[in-house]
C-alpha cells in the first residue's frame, strides 16, 4: 500500500457553522454584555462571545459558578476571565485585533445613537414649544412661517433618521463580518496548522465536553494515544520537511480510519490522540489494532522526491473511562499504556483492562 498526504481541510470544512449561527452568537454576546452592564471593550466582547459559544468550557463553567454565588460579572471579573481562559490562547493577538475593531464599531454605534437621541430631544422640545403657543391671534403670515419652520424641522429629522439608518446598517454589516472573523480565529486556534486536525487546545476542549457528557449519561468513552516509533530517525535521515510529510500522512490515516467513530487530535510532536465516545475498551482496542496494522503496511512517500519509508510503525496506549476517573486520570492511564507499548518493543497496542 502506498500513501500520500491528503490536502488539509478547507476553511469551509473547518468552520462549518453558518453565518446565521455566528450572527446569532454575536447578538447573544452583545445582549449578555448589556444585561450585565459590562463596558463594550474588546475583552468584554471576547468573553461574552466565548460564553455564548460555550467554548472554552472552563470559562463557561466559571461564569455559571459566579452567577450562582450572586456576586455578578463586573469589569474586574471580565479582565480575570479573559486573562485566565482566553489570553493564554491568543499569543499572536489575532482575536484581540478583531476585538479592537469590534469595540470601535460598537463605540461608533453608541455615538450615533446618542447623537440621534440629542437631536430627537431637541426636535421634541421645539415641537412642544410650537404646540404650546396660542396661535389664534397670529396673523396668517406668522402662522405660515410657523408651519414652514415645522415642516423644515420635520424634513431635518427625516434626513437625520435616514442617515442613522444607513450608518447603522453599514455598522451592522461590519460587526457581522468581524464576528465571523472572530469565530474563525477562535476555531483556527484549535487546529494544527501542519496536519489540519485538532491541536492540543482543541483536544482539551473536546475531551472536557465528552467527559462531561459521558459522566452525565453514564456512557462509554475511550482514549487512544499513539506515537510514531523512531520519528527522530526520519528527521535525521531525510530532514524536517520529510518529517512534516509523515506527520500529515499519519494524521490522514488516523482520520480516515476513525471516520465518524471519534475525533483525532495532534497531542504534541509525533504523538496523536483519538477520542472515542460510545466506545468501550474492547472496541477502542480493536480500532487501535486495525490502525497499527494499516500504518505498518503502508509505504509512505515523502513529497516530490519519491523517497519511500516502508518501515514506519506506531505504538498505541488505550484507556476507557471508569466511574472513578477524572480527565487527568483517563489521560494518564492511556499514557501509561502507551509507555508500556514503547517498552514492549514498539509497534504494538497496550490497553487498560485487556
Amino acid at each position: 500500500m502506498t500513501f500520500q498526504a491528503h490536502p488539509l481541510p478547507s476553511p469551509e470544512q473547518r468552520f462549518d457553522r453558518t453565518a446565521g449561527d455566528i450572527q446569532s452568537t454575536s447578538a447573544t454576546a452583545l445582549q449578555l454584555g448589556a444585561q450585565y452592564g459590562t463596558p463594550p471593550t474588546p475583552r468584554t466582547y471576547a468573553v461574552w462571545y466565548a460564553y455564548a459559544l460555550q467554548n472554552p468550557s472552563e470559562l463557561t463553567a466559571e461564569i455559571d459558578r459566579i452567577n450562582t454565588t450572586g456576586s455578578g460579572v463586573d469589569p474586574y471579573v471580565i479582565e480575570h476571565l479573559y486573562s485566565e481562559y482566553l489570553e493564554r490562547d491568543d499569543k499572536d493577538g489575532g482575536r484581540a485585533d478583531i476585538g479592537h475593531c469590534l469595540s470601535s464599531q460598537l463605540s461608533n454605534i453608541s455615538r450615533m445613537v446618542d447623537e440621534f437621541a440629542d437631536q430627537a430631544e431637541k426636535y421634541t422640545s421645539d415641537i412642544a414649544q410650537i404646540r404650546d403657543r396660542d396661535v389664534s391671534s397670529f396673523p396668517p403670515d406668522q402662522i405660515t412661517r410657523l408651519l414652514l419652520d415645522l415642516m423644515a424641522q420635520n424634513r431635518r429629522m427625516v434626513s437625520i433618521t435616514d442617515g442613522l439608518r444607513q450608518n447603522l446598517e453599514s455598522s451592522k454589516k461590519e460587526v457581522e463580518i468581524l464576528s465571523i472573523r472572530l469565530h474563525e480565529a477562535e476555531r483556527a486556534s484549535e487546529y494544527d496548522a501542519l496536519t489540519g486536525i485538532l491541536n492540543r487546545r482543541g483536544f482539551d476542549h473536546k475531551i472536557a465536553k465528552m467527559f462531561d457528557d459521558a459522566k452525565k449519561n453514564k456512557a462509554a468513552l475511550s482514549l487512544v494515544l499513539c506515537d510514531i516509533d523512531h520519528f527522530k530517525r526520519i528527521n535525521d535521515r531525510h530532514g524536517h520537511s520529510a518529517g512534516d510529510h509523515i506527520l500529515r500522512s499519519f494524521a490522514s490515516i488516523l482520520t480516515a480510519s476513525t471516520e465518524e467513530l471519534g475525533i483525532v487530535a495532534r497531542y504534541g510532536g509525533e504523538e496523536f490522540a483519538i477520542l472515542l465516545p460510545e466506545s468501550n475498551a474492547f472496541s477502542a482496542h480493536n480500532l487501535a489494532v486495525k490502525i497499527r496494522s494499516r500504518i505498518s503496511a503502508t509505504n509512505f512517500i515523502l513529497g516530490q522526491r519519491r523517497v519511500r519509508v516502508d518501515d514506519l510503525t506506531a505504538s498505541f496506549g488505550v484507556a476507557s473511562l471508569s466511574s472513578s476517573d477524572s480527565i487527568h486520570s483517563l489521560i494518564e492511564n492511556a499514557d501509561q499504556h502507551l509507555y508500556k507499548a514503547k517498552n514492549s518493543g514498539r509497534n504494538t497496542v497496550k490497553t487498560s483492562g485487556i
